[in-house]
């Protein structure tokens, strides 16, 4: 039984992770399927704490503040959703600590699904933007933004692809020398072609994110391998020529373009319906709501509302007519749950990079400083995209042994 259970804990595993990029309708179904297989072998086997250091309690400590913020909150049905929409935070550590823990293989298994389920949606995404485009005789504009991203918002597939190409260059560099040459040239395709899919989301929080990756990839390479001119090269390059492509993709270079004209612009109009003006009302409008209520924030069901009537006493139109979150979760949570919630939700990210440089697990600390970056302009955690696809995947690397073992053979170049 206790082999049965494991096996169908990894290949559900494998199904949620291929699903998260792919079809998020899905997730209720096989994250309960999860918790009962977790049952059965609990009751069965018994439950077993892994040997592996564990940093989920933070998330816990988190969820357990953000239902204490209950107390203080008005607005109790959508503090109860608020709730549902985070039950992650406390699902997942549960479920990854109270089992024996994935080998390095498994959890590999676990990022190659994710691979493919990121593939598989691109692929569909472009195939009905080609349908659009060439049936319906649209404008070059159905291959971007939220025609392109249709299944979601492109803010969050725009996290799960820079995501992806964080595995397919470990992936690359770190197992350089174990790889044939066809290997080789797929994972370098993968990582060009999911960083021009990046580019069709016309998410500018990914297009930076990527720019800020590609360094810190560069950065990681070099500290590690010391190969200092093919770092510095490497990073130039591949920004250069991406930052090429971007000026020649329309759509997304027009959304750069608006967003460096508000900026040089400054003094937003009230009225502005541009998405930096409407993040600057918002981050404002949060800002306030915390130096309001700094102790216990406005409430957990309380701070949507709290933030619609800053909206309508500034008038900022758009922001009220949109229902605009704070577009920061570390602002969003401040508000609402003051400087003690915002300071869990930093030792959250601050314990998981800690884990994952202390345990040399490069993938994790990837995962963490993208998720980290959106962060500071997308309120993540507000959304069934944001909350399964990150703690499921920081709980798994957390809990398991490294996908990247020591051994493995590693990248080298000639001097």
């Amino acid at each position: 039984m206790d082999q049965l259970t494991h096996r169908i804990h990894l290949n559900l595993c494998m199904l949620i992770a291929c699903m998260i990029p792919l079809w998020q309708k899905i997730l209720p179904m096989l994250i309960v399927l999860l918790c009962l297989n977790w049952l059965v072998r609990g009751i069965t086997v018994g439950f077993v704490r892994p040997e592996i250091a564990f940093c989920g309690n933070w998330l816990v400590l988190l969820y357990l503040f953000y239902g204490i913020g209950m107390l203080w909150t008005t607005h109790t049905a959508t503090g109860w959703f608020d709730l549902e929409v985070k039950l992650s935070f406390l699902v997942f550590p549960v479920l990854f600590t109270t089992r024996a823990a994935f080998s390095s293989e498994q959890v590999r298994w676990v990022l190659y699904a994710f691979l493919l389920g990121l593939v598989l949606s691109l692929l569909i995404c472009n195939a009905q933007s080609a349908y659009h485009y060439f049936a319906e005789e649209a404008d070059v504009y159905q291959f971007y933004g939220k025609y392109f991203s249709f299944h979601l918002h492109r803010g969050y597939y725009a996290m799960m692809i820079n995501t992806g190409i964080a595995l397919a260059a470990l992936l690359l560099l770190k197992e350089w020398s174990r790889r044939g040459v066809w290997q080789r040239i797929g994972l370098i395709f993968l990582i060009a072609w999911f960083s021009f899919s990046l580019i069709q989301t016309s998410s500018k929080n990914g297009v930076l994110t990527l720019l800020f990756l590609y360094v810190f990839l560069g950065i990681g390479w070099i500290v590690v391998y010391r190969k200092y001119l093919y770092g510095i090269l490497g990073v130039l390059v591949i920004s250069g020529v991406f930052i090429a492509v971007l000026k020649y993709s329309p759509r997304t270079y027009y959304r750069f373009q608006n967003m460096v004209e508000t900026l040089r612009r400054g003094n937003f109009d009230p009225v502005a319906i541009e998405s930096t003006a409407i993040r600057a009302f918002a981050w404002e409008s949060a800002g306030e709501l915390i130096l309001e209520h700094p102790l216990a924030g406005v409430g957990t069901g309380d701070v949507k509302e709290a933030l619609l009537k800053k909206y309508t006493g500034k008038g900022y139109v758009a922001n009220f007519e949109k229902k605009v979150n704070a577009h920061s979760q570390f602002l969003q949570t401040g508000a609402a749950l003051g400087v003690m919630g915002l300071f869990l939700l930093l030792l959250v990210f601050g314990g998981l990079f800690r884990h994952a440089r202390n345990a040399r697990k490069p993938f994790l600390a990837y995962l963490v400083f993208i998720a980290a970056l959106y962060a500071t302009s997308e309120s993540i955690f507000e959304v069934q995209a944001g909350v399964v696809f990150f703690v499921f995947f920081t709980m798994l690397l957390s809990s398991s042994e490294a996908p990247f073992p020591k051994t493995a053979s590693t990248f080298r170049l000639r001097d």
